[in-house]
């Protein structure tokens, strides 16, 4: 018994790893984000100079004009990109506050920030409401697939995995949930046989 709950713990945490790397490269097309930008949050780290650059002409342009709902998106996005979730989370949720809250895709960059800065509770409730919106968001059932595999609801995670396959126009989500699914199933076949 001990043994299964470890073994489930090493493969969420190994799932969560990879799962959180491709999260960010398949959604970062660019989105619109919120208002006035604070500093870069502590836990901001080495980045691109450019992307710095970039960071900082965004920054003073939300300052003179945070009613411009694509220059937030775009500060949002860069900050996301940048691997700085505390500040990006501010931003989306602004963005999702002033400018459009039916935006799903925004919301569910806004979720993945959310469980990268410790508050997985309040990123669930953006995921939840991102398929309230769009029952077949595939990065939103990806990513709660990844989410019911971490707490170690591994044939929920299945069902997510398996419509986020059915529902996917990117073949690069498709691939990655179908190799995630493979990687479940085969977990789990080994557990049976185990028991």
């Amino acid at each position: 018994m001990k043994n299964t709950i470890w073994s489930k713990l090493a493969l969420s945490l190994g799932l969560m790893v990879g799962i959180a790397g491709l999260s960010f490269a398949l959604y970062r097309a660019s989105l619109p984000e919120p208002a006035e930008p604070k500093e870069a949050s502590q836990d901001t780290v080495a980045i691109d100079p450019a992307l710095q650059a970039k960071l900082e002409i965004l920054a003073e342009a939300v300052r003179a004009n945070p009613s411009a709902d694509s220059l937030v998106l775009e500060y949002a996005n860069a900050l996301f990109d940048a691997g700085d979730y505390i500040q990006a989370a501010h931003w989306y949720a602004y963005y999702l506050e002033h400018f459009d809250s039916l935006n799903t895709d925004v919301r569910t960059d806004y979720a993945y920030t959310l469980l990268q800065t410790g508050k997985p509770m309040e990123g669930v409730a953006q995921l939840r409401r991102v398929l309230q919106i769009d029952s077949t968001h595939s990065i939103a059932l990806y990513n709660f697939a990844v989410l019911h595999a971490q707490i170690g609801q591994l044939d929920s995670a299945k069902q997510y995995l398996k419509r986020a396959i059915r529902y996917a126009s990117d073949s690069t989500i498709v691939a990655e949930a179908r190799r995630f699914l493979g990687q479940l199933e085969q977990f789990l076949a080994g557990q049976e046989r185990t028991q």
